[in-house]
């Protein structure tokens, strides 16, 4: 299940440690005093498998506060330190997540609930928390979910991921309540994209009127609409795509009378690849191989399911001479409003009729007319990239006409050419977009820098489009499974989709597609 953050997948798996199976409590307790302090993860985590072992009515709540205690001087000892420390923690934590699961007396689940009440204000402090809020998911009492219904209420967006994800561990009828006003409340577009894959995951198709319903609400994402549209034509095997509330309400009253609905909404396309999203950062290759000459200009799209020789479109950037859509009413612009759109409309006629003679070139033709299509509620990001990248702002911005037309003169400029291509620095720099902010800092420090709480960084882009001709050949990190490696660590809480274009037969296709799998996203191929 994608729905667990990525230390949390070893749960409830055989441990590799064997040893008595009625262990008594006192023996774990001159084990501890023992082996604690040991640099052995091995130690450290057979403390806590015997503290597993021992548990009784009797002991349970000493076990459970030596746990607790342990684990805080562990974080304390460990905090700010990375590499192999890093992993020890983690190691520990699934042993204490095991634990956790298995309490069964009142009064320890009382404690662990008074754990959760405490400030957390570093990142081991609150994955501490986490594995606490996310090990009471196995139990579901009425205390606990009262403690849920109480973290919901906070202002936190950490304690607000952190409760979706424990419902996700048993996911139950009985959770409705709560799932629903993460989805109607204004919680993070994160903790809303996991409580909807619960209510998929509990498939009752009765609930496709009060989907419908949140849809109404504005607040929402594009990402969010369109996970409510997948679920939606999952209820009511109607294959409609659009997340329009009154579209969908029509189609629940017309399965009783067979009233068919048809209707089709546009997301951008970036060589007609489809991106259901609004808040969307651009990765686009400027490395030396863009710049060569191609041996042809056309281009055949291939989606990478089963054979990547399925084509769906060829030119993607439109004929020349076709007219530009006019795709406002420019009697409703303001003043500045139409000066900016005729600017993008003769920027992207120039282009149309230029002579493409590169890889380069095509690509900044087909992004001025996403530009130019882009919907005015997007929100959006453009990071050249080579062995070095270059973000056109420090921030998501809003595409109105003028933001446009700063953006599609940006993508004119282009980027001098370099041999190499630092995939991996460009997706760590845009995972932690919100921690650059206002700084230059683009050292491989900071972009390895695991202190960086990915709960710090909820609510910013939800989408990447990576477009590359070639392979990780520079960067933080250059071995495709250790970027596989840390981004699944970055995207354990952020879940953002990372939609993937290999441009051109040199492409590393096999690591694109792989990084798109495992990454909410979509995998596409271009032959040039």
């Amino acid at each position: 299940m994608k729905l667990l953050l990525y230390f949390l997948s070893p749960v409830l798996c055989v441990s590799a440690f064997s040893g008595d199976e009625n262990i008594s409590f006192e023996k774990a307790s001159k084990y501890f005093s023992a082996k604690w302090n040991s640099e052995k993860s091995a130690e450290r985590r057979k403390c806590l498998l015997f503290l597993t072992k021992s548990l009784a009515a009797d002991n349970e709540i000493k076990s459970v506060k030596m746990a607790c205690k342990l684990l805080d001087g562990e974080f304390l000892r460990e905090e700010g330190k990375l590499s192999n420390e890093y992993k020890i923690s983690i190691s520990v934590l699934n042993e204490f997540l095991k634990y956790v699961s298995s309490l069964k007396s009142k009064e320890a689940l009382n404690f662990l609930a008074g754990e959760v009440s405490k400030p957390a204000g570093t990142p081991l402090k609150r994955r501490y928390q986490l594995y606490i809020i996310t090990g009471l998911g196995f139990h579901k009492t009425s205390e606990v979910i009262g403690l849920f219904d109480l973290l919901l209420k906070s202002d936190s967006s950490f304690h607000h991921v952190a409760v979706a994800n424990a419902l996700a561990i048993k996911p139950s009828i009985d959770d409705l309540e709560l799932l629903f006003r993460m989805l109607e409340g204004g919680y993070t577009w994160e903790a809303k994209l996991v409580a909807l894959e619960i209510i998929q995951k509990i498939n009752d198709k009765s609930l496709a009127g009060r989907l419908v319903n949140v849809l109404r609400k504005k607040d929402l994402t594009t990402r969010v609409r369109m996970k409510i549209v997948e679920i939606l034509k999952s209820f009511t095997d109607v294959k409609l795509e659009t997340d329009s509330a009154d579209m969908w309400e029509n189609v629940l009253k017309g399965q009783t009378t067979g009233t068919e609905v048809v209707t089709v909404i546009e997301p951008i396309k970036v060589f007609q690849v489809r991106v259901y999203t609004n808040r969307i950062i651009f990765l686009l290759d400027a490395s030396l191989s863009m710049f060569k000459d191609p041996s042809r200009t056309d281009i055949t799209l291939g989606k990478s399911v089963g054979s990547k020789s399925e084509a769906e479109s060829t030119a993607a950037t439109g004929q020349q001479g076709e007219p530009i859509p006019e795709i406002v009413q420019t009697d409703k612009l303001s003043k500045d409003d139409l000066l900016y759109y005729e600017k993008c409309k003769d920027l992207l006629s120039q282009w149309r009729t230029k002579k493409i003679e590169t890889k380069f070139e095509q690509l900044q033709k087909e992004m001025l007319r996403v530009l130019y299509m882009m919907p005015a509620d997007t929100q959006f990001n453009i990071v050249w990239f080579q062995m070095n990248y270059f973000p056109w702002k420090s921030d998501l911005v809003t595409a109105s006409w003028q933001v446009k037309e700063s953006a599609m003169n940006f993508v004119i400029s282009g980027c001098s050419p370099a041999g190499l291509t630092g995939i991996s620095n460009v997706l760590l720099y845009s995972f932690k977009l919100k921690a650059a902010r206002g700084s230059e800092n683009k050292t491989e420090e900071f972009l390895l820098n695991t202190s960086i709480d990915p709960f710090d960084l909820l609510g910013d882009a939800d989408s990447f489009i990576l477009l590359t001709d070639g392979n990780p050949t520079y960067g933080a990190i250059i071995s495709t499974d250790d970027i596989f490696s840390y981004v699944k660590k970055l995207n354990a809480v952020r879940k953002i989709s990372i939609n993937t274009i290999a441009f051109g037969v040199d492409a590393d296709s096999d690591f694109l597609e792989i990084l798109a799998e495992e990454n909410y996203g979509q995998f596409y191929f271009c032959k040039w």
